[in-house]
């Protein structure tokens, strides 16, 4: 199994068109930030059926640092970001959405923050102006969500789903222990490493303004809704 100080797992799954030549133009804006950190970009495919062989092979071709894996029928977030860490041996990891929602010189910065040596997990905190640019149902949803995560785990973290984590090791073996598929299991993991009593800290996250949002289908909100409620139990 290969082995680097850093793996940044980005899970794909039936992205928009053109979003190739978007994530080769982040990949390379991204070398910027770690001209001398020995990394690898881990990308998962998620079961998607609306991309094609040529569009993975152009990514394939802009960088060398990235590992590719794929598998045929679609799981959920969970699973491919589970399936991100198993696929490397690495220092550290740090996952985010292919599309860098975030930007990536925050990436780097979570790295930063890592390496450091002083907590295991570093946790995005999503700011107020990201809620507002939310469709109005899924902003109610998330908010919602924020409020019921913050009681559950005694009023340390509340925003669980915010999709940029970073991790050590020992953080990425309490994420091996999740479960959940679907992209809800961020709440198990955040648990799991409260259990854990693993250190932590938060790192502030504000959208890229390019970013658009889509809103939840009814389906789609009762099946995550479902998989919430049975974490409890």
């Amino acid at each position: 199994m290969q082995r680097c100080q850093l793996s940044i797992i980005l899970p794909l799954f039936n992205p928009h068109t053109g979003w190739a030549k978007e994530l080769i133009s982040s990949l390379i804006n991204l070398s910027t930030y770690f001209v001398n950190v020995n990394y690898r970009i881990v990308i998962v495919n998620d079961g998607s059926t609306k991309i094609s062989d040529n569009e993975i092979a152009d990514v394939l071709k802009s960088n060398t640092s990235i590992v590719y894996c794929h598998y045929e029928k679609n799981r959920g977030k969970g699973y491919a970001i589970r399936q991100g860490v198993r696929e490397l041996s690495a220092d550290f990891y740090i996952y985010t959405d292919w599309d860098f929602p975030f930007g990536q010189k925050i990436v780097f910065e979570a790295y930063q923050q890592l390496v450091k040596g002083n907590v295991d997990l570093i946790i995005g905190k999503r700011n107020a102006t990201y809620f507002k640019s939310l469709p109005w149902e899924r902003r109610i949803v998330s908010e919602s969500l924020k409020l019921v995560n913050f009681v559950v785990t005694g009023f340390k973290i509340g925003d669980t789903q915010a999709g940029l984590k970073g991790l050590s090791q020992r953080a990425s073996e309490a994420l091996l222990t999740t479960q959940t598929d679907s992209f809800v299991f961020e709440f198990e993991f955040i648990r799991a490493s409260l259990k854990e009593k693993i250190t932590y800290s938060f790192i502030d996250i504000s959208i890229d303004e390019s970013v658009r949002f889509s809103n939840f289908s009814m389906k789609t909100f009762y099946r995550e809704f479902v998989n919430y409620i049975k974490l409890f139990f």
